[in-house]
């Protein structure tokens, strides 16, 4: 039976952590850990990293000792929070920036059937037309994440990233700290929502607000439901693979799409016509298929 204490213990402020990876040896030190096979003896690690005295490289490798490094029986060898602070510097987002030529996407826009194109700025990508003011998505994300890739290969990876973004919400977790997210349902007309949805032309969007970092992640209620088990079976039945279709390949995803038959309790009939057959999924206010209609 759990006790309800709270599991962490605080061995490190945050201030703390940035001061011991402060130093470029110790960075260079965690980095040589993190791509070698098995622990590393104290002068292969130096070796690695490049520093000629040793007692300056044992003092660094001390400070690092505990927290982001293991000793063990056969040699040194990076802890889990270790590698997770390298794979934040890997990824690019605190060292990297986005800037490229737009790239077309293989996708009419929704709102007026001309091409769409990703657009990349800082650190982000848009999918948005090149004709209206309509843009489909404009997540922030890691430069790492396009480094290894060709420039054309954009609107994929960003589809699959999209993917990663929704299973981490939808199961309530904040990708920047981990943290709780809180879950709201906020309809366009709702008195309390946002100015700016008020005259999106939306039916409605799901906000995701973490509790720790106060990170928040939105998304329309058409793209929200596309995780729900019922929803996901009927694209999967004519032949489309929501874990490979990015949604904005989607036709039937349009702006405004879905009606609020009641609100108490909620039900937002969404129609989703597939090939020659248009079923209507009502949803509650947690978005859960309550009625399916033929």
């Amino acid at each position: 039976m759990s006790s309800g204490k709270d599991p962490l213990v605080e061995r490190l402020s945050a201030e703390e952590a940035f001061s011991l990876v402060s130093d470029e040896t110790r960075f260079a030190t965690l980095s040589a850990l993190q791509s070698a096979d098995g622990p590393l003896a104290f002068s292969a690690l130096r070796d690695r990293v490049g520093v000629d005295d040793p007692g300056r490289f044992n003092y660094h490798l001390g400070e690092l000792t505990g927290q982001f490094v293991t000793k063990t029986d056969d040699g040194y060898e990076i802890s889990a929070p270790g590698k997770r602070l390298v794979g934040a510097v890997l990824a690019g987002g605190y060292t990297g920036a986005l800037d490229a030529d737009p790239v077309p996407v293989d996708a009419e826009c929704l709102n007026c059937g001309a091409p769409q194109v990703a657009r990349f700025r800082d650190h982000g990508v848009a999918i948005d037309c090149t004709e209206c003011e309509a843009k489909f998505t404009n997540p922030e994300v890691p430069a790492g994440l396009l480094a290894d890739h060709d420039v054309d290969d954009t609107p994929g990876v960003l589809g699959r990233w999209s993917r990663m973004s929704a299973a981490a919400t939808d199961v309530g977790i904040c990708q920047n700290c981990y943290g709780e997210l809180d879950r709201r349902l906020h309809l366009s007309d709702d008195p309390d929502a946002p100015e700016w949805l008020a005259g999106s032309g939306l039916l409605g969007m799901v906000f995701h607000d973490c509790e720790r970092c106060g990170e928040t992640y939105n998304a329309a209620v058409q793209i929200a439901v596309l995780s729900h088990p019922l929803v996901a079976a009927y694209h999967h039945d004519h032949g489309i693979d929501l874990r490979e279709t990015p949604a904005w390949e989607l036709a039937w995803i349009e702006t405004g799409r879905g009606t609020v038959e009641s609100e108490n309790p909620l039900r937002i009939a969404l129609p989703i016509p597939l090939d020659d057959e248009g079923r209507t999924f009502v949803f509650d206010a947690e978005l859960d298929v309550v009625e399916v209609r033929d």
